[in-house]
């Protein structure tokens, strides 16, 4: 094909074509020695079989047997020869086109595949050894194209050296080890003696990957090769007084890391949680190296998409984005940066804060930026993420940051005057908001996430021992749901050598009597999202905002006064008698995790526990709190049904006396209220005349609501014979209900009068007497004009 190595070759093929025409034919020749070098053995023993059959295999048959098997291999040795021969060739002669870019060319990019796809092949182990030479050769003579511009290459040659890693030939792992050490050191004196950076974040990214696709496994071979190099880096010596054995060292022991880790992850493979934990911990040690994070985080999300965790899965797409518009802010091609996702989840910029002060490594005197010059993102990858991200969110029913996610791909799209995509964003963005609207228009809001304390006592947790989580939950699961799920993960886990016993009273461990020296426990309770008083419904309007970006949970222990130090179990928080609410006291517990839900795990340590002691009238003031909001929550659905169910539960109970009963025990003067102090009991009022406003305001929605379905239904049975009759009950119906109510509502508010007048506070009995002959003037009003009508 070539005469000789001087002579142009320009005049009949250009370089890239020729190597294209080498490639295909070496491909072809070494897929068929290939097969037959694999199928050698049991082409020979079966030839032989068939012949014995029939009659005696002659020893003439066997030699022409081995010599055809002699012949394919030596042809596919010469094919192999010839080619590594002609690489050569252009290693010398078209240095400088293989320099052009720093190596970013196609002809520097076919060459290298060719010495990969002959390492990948079934060749001999005697053509690996010379491949492995002209690798070394090709990083001794163009050292710039592994180290300079763009990373690829020097990901490319380090992801095919860790595979022969792994090779049954000792000589073929023993020439793998060199050629890593080799792109070390050359690294190392391309930097002038400063760092092996390159080599050590592509390095640690491919052994990831391979560990990931299950091609590389920390087995005795992997880590002698890593003893092999630390032997080297040490024995030379010259470079003995500088650090580059210990950086070599580093390197190895990081390595090793992943392996054990990758080891504990196998024994994880029940254990979602467990496993999500171990890969987020690799992620987080190499939060400088950009490429293995986005490694572990694609990772994440592929195992939270198998278990439909669709919300994590679309906040790890949102961390990998965020990390890119930071490199791609950094070499200027996005004038935004991770700050833009703050409105979207803080973990971002909380992370995204850490990372940026872990690029800043300490040389000698000097700082440098480690990775983020290495790796170069591009606005494709950004846009990939965004879009990944908004597709699982969507999955997760999570409407309402996907606007803001689009709003960003305008931005992109906007500078790089891309119509076409910005007019396919903005129906997108169209799209989200009908979700959005559709959503709005139920009735009843979808459970978006369940959360629950999980703690875990007992030496067979190791370091979760003693350790206490927040688990988010999918959709309305039960608490037993998750104590099943608990238990038998934990059992299979354990095996029979280890008993777990769940646990759902919510009381201390010292409080329980747990054996934690013989005895595993998994203590499961439910929790609620907790809200700062500057935090409450105001700014948190819609179900979505109230629960998105949550960091506080709450869970409540109610007792008697009398019985706070014993170990009774918990009583219900529901108005009893009266000398039980003067004594009914709660302990609410105040739980704060190290980062928002939702996030890219599952489930999230606590770090901080505050216990609250309320006495029985902060307990009722806050039972009547939680009934304002929850009440004002039905008001904002506008769905009468619910508001009916609501009205009757307050205004007309059918077992206790609902909230008047809370009124009734603290507007009494006894010995028990004598103790309050002025500001609290007048807290307690205000609280209170509250929830008697906030029942006013739903007695009028009711009968707005009432009026409009009896006109749809007006509308409807327009046509129907018995039209009449059926409309007229449909009005009496609701007209009867809404008499009821508000004859209900007035005992309520009266009831409330008298008591605010046997207490003293004539300031506010006047006023609520006032609100209650202009409520009074106006609900008869309304009920005779609804009568005539």
């Amino acid at each position: 094909m070539i005469k000789s190595p001087r002579n142009d070759l320009s005049n009949r093929v250009s370089n890239i074509e020729l190597l294209d025409r080498i490639s295909s034919s070496a491909v072809m020749f070494t897929n068929r020695s290939a097969s037959m070098n694999r199928n050698a053995p049991f082409t020979q023993s079966a030839v032989i079989n068939s012949a014995a059959q029939t009659k005696p295999v002659g020893e003439m048959d066997l030699k022409k047997i081995n010599r055809s098997i002699l012949i394919e291999s030596n042809l596919c040795h010469q094919v192999s020869a010839t080619v590594l021969n002609i690489l050569s060739m252009v290693l010398i002669h078209q240095k400088d086109k293989l320099l052009e870019n720093s190596g970013d060319n196609p002809i520097c990019k076919k060459t290298l595949d060719m010495f990969f796809y002959m390492l990948q092949s079934n060749q001999s182990e005697l053509v690996k050894l010379r491949v492995f030479v002209a690798l070394r050769h090709m990083i001794t003579k163009l050292p710039s194209i592994f180290f300079d511009g763009q990373s690829s290459q020097c990901f490319s040659i380090c992801m095919e050296t860790l595979k022969c890693f792994n090779s049954k030939f000792e000589s073929i792992r023993l020439e793998a080890c060199v050629l890593i050490y080799l792109l070390l050191r050359k690294n190392y004196e391309h930097t002038r003696l400063k760092s092996i950076s390159r080599v050590h974040s592509q390095t640690i990214i491919s052994v990831s990957q391979l560990i990931g696709k299950m091609k590389l496994s920390g087995n005795f071979e992997i880590l002698e090769c890593l003893s092999i190099i630390n032997q080297l880096a040490f024995n030379d010596q010259t470079l003995l007084s500088s650090r580059f054995s210990l950086e070599v060292d580093d390197l190895t022991k990081r390595i090793r890391n992943i392996f054990l880790a990758t080891a504990q992850m196998k024994s994880f493979q029940n254990d979602t949680e467990m496993l999500i934990d171990s890969q987020y911990c690799l992620a987080k040690s190499y939060a400088n190296c950009l490429e293995l994070r986005r490694t572990w985080l694609e990772s994440m999300a592929s195992i939270h998409i198998q278990d439909k965790n669709y919300s994590e899965a679309a906040h790890c797409y949102l961390h990998i984005a965020a990390f890119i518009a930071e490199n791609l802010k950094h070499q200027g091609m996005y004038t935004l940066g991770c700050q833009v996702f703050k409105k979207i989840t803080p973990n971002i910029e909380l992370e995204e804060e850490i990372n940026k002060n872990n690029d800043m490594i300490k040389n000698g005197d000097n700082y440098q930026l480690t990775d983020l010059n290495q790796v170069q993102y591009t606005q494709s990858q950004l846009l990939d993420y965004l879009y990944k991200s908004t597709g699982m969110l969507k999955y997760a029913e999570r409407y309402d940051f996907m606007p803001d996610i689009f709003k960003l791909v305008v931005a992109i799209y906007e500078s790089n005057r891309d119509y076409e995509q910005l007019q396919q964003t903005h129906l997108n963005i169209q799209k989200a908001y009908s979700y959005l609207a559709e959503r709005d228009q139920r009735s009843k809001e979808k459970p978006l996430a369940t959360f629950y304390r999980v703690s875990f006592f007992g030496k067979a947790f190791e370091q979760e021992n003693n350790k206490v989580y927040i688990y988010k939950e999918p959709g309305n699961t039960k608490l037993f749901e998750i104590c099943d799920r608990l238990r038998k993960v934990y059992s299979k886990r354990f095996g029979q050598n280890e008993s777990v016993e769940i646990l759902s009273d919510s009381r201390k461990p010292n409080e329980l009597n747990l054996d934690t020296e013989n005895k595993n426990y998994i203590q499961v309770t439910y929790v609620q999202p907790y809200f700062e008083e500057s935090d409450t419904l105001d700014n948190r309007i819609t179900y979505f905002e109230r629960n998105n970006n949550l960091k506080k949970f709450y869970y409540e222990v109610p007792y008697q006064m009398k019985d706070k130090d014993s170990n009774s179990e918990s009583i219900d928080l529901q108005p009893q008698q009266h000398s039980e609410l003067l004594t009914l006291c709660k302990r609410k517990i105040i739980l704060e995790t190290s980062n928002w839900f939702p996030y890219v795990k599952k489930r999230i340590l606590v770090v901080y526990e505050k216990p609250i002691e309320l006495n029985p009238l902060e307990t009722a003031i806050d039972e009547i709190r939680l009934k304002i909001e929850d009440f004002e929550s039905i008001l904002k659905k506008k769905d009468i049904t619910l508001l009916e169910l609501y009205l009757q539960g307050g205004i007309m109970p059918q077992v206790h006396k609902g909230p008047l009963a809370y009124a009734e025990a603290f507007l009494d003067p006894n010995e028990y209220n004598a103790k309050y102090s002025k500001e609290l009991k007048k807290k307690f009022k205000l609280t209170f005349k509250r929830l008697v406003d906030s029942y006013k305001k739903g007695i009028d929605l009711y009968f707005q609501l009432s009026k409009k379905v009896t006109q749809s239904v007006t509308e409807a049975q327009l046509n129907s014979k018995n039209s009449a009759i059926s409309i007229s009950n449909q009005t009496n119906k609701y007209l009867d209900m809404y008499r009821l109510l508000t004859e209900k509502f007035a005992e309520l508010e009266n009831n409330f009068r008298n008591l605010l007048l046997i207490d003293g506070d004539f300031e506010l009995y006047q006023l609520q007497l006032n609100n209650s002959q202009m409520a009074r003037l106006i609900m008869d009003t309304t009920t005779v004009s609804s009568s005539q009508a």
